[in-house]
């Protein structure tokens, strides 16, 4: 099994990582997320490392300013769901690292898409060690699309732990998969799928032509403006950057 990403790959994702709406309310997590977005601003606004040769440079930049953002871990057992419990300490350790790994590299590799789409942070709900974050992202043709982060205090960091683009969720999206791998296969070949896919992102996402494919939402604008060619749908498309790992 082989898919592909296109170019515009998390574009949207990128987009809240670099521009807020001034009517943004200034929450914990919401304020934390922003001082994320400042790293990433100055990164790629460094002229410095806009050439070619330091390519990888600047992309190791961006991904140890937003891996501290995200809860990898929380986000590899949640998608693992039950089977999570069945697995050994050494076995958990590999999907993690793979899970982080990948994950990483499609949001790194995919940042640079971001054309300044407008983002508005709608809102910020708290309830204990629990947090979401409410944005809406406005594309072209007057199209928007509702992106909300699920956020867990650890130790007085807000990370991410969950994306949900109209109302489909990164998590769910990727336990759905891996349920109906082990429900026809062993762990050890999910494993190897995972591993597989590692090649074509070595690059720190130069190469575009990945073997992840994005989360379609449909739904954001509809069959008919899909068939019509109504709405841009490789603006849709992308939304949040997930793995197919189904053979």
């Amino acid at each position: 099994m082989q898919c592909r990403v296109k170019r515009s790959a998390a574009t949207v994702c990128a987009a809240l990582l670099f521009c807020s709406s001034a009517s943004a309310l200034a929450g914990s997590a919401t304020t934390q997320l922003r001082q994320t977005v400042d790293q990433l601003v100055l990164i790629i606004g460094d002229s410095a490392l806009g050439s070619e040769s330091r390519t990888h440079e600047r992309r190791e930049k961006l991904r140890k300013a937003i891996s501290p953002r995200f809860d990898f871990l929380e986000m590899a057992m949640r998608s693992l769901g039950s089977y999570w419990q069945e697995r050994s300490a050494v076995e958990k350790k590999e999907f993690v690292s793979l899970f982080t790994e990948l994950l990483e590299t499609a949001y790194v590799g995919t940042i640079e898409s971001y054309r300044g789409e407008k983002v508005h942070y709608i809102n910020e709900r708290e309830e204990g060690k629990l947090a979401t974050v409410n944005t809406r992202i406005v594309l072209g043709d007057r199209k928007s699309v509702s992106v909300n982060y699920r956020m867990r205090d650890v130790d007085g960091d807000w990370k991410v732990y969950d994306v949900i683009v109209d109302d489909i969720s990164l998590v769910n999206n990727y336990r759905s998969q891996f349920s109906r791998v082990l429900a026809r296969s062993s762990f050890a070949e999910l494993l190897a799928t995972m591993k597989d896919k590692k090649p074509a992102q070595r690059n720190g996402g130069a190469d575009r032509d990945w073997r992840c494919n994005s989360l379609v939402s449909a739904a954001t604008a509809g069959p008919a403006a899909v068939r019509s060619n109504r709405f841009n749908v490789q603006r849709v498309e992308l939304m949040i950057p997930s793995c197919n790992f189904e053979r």
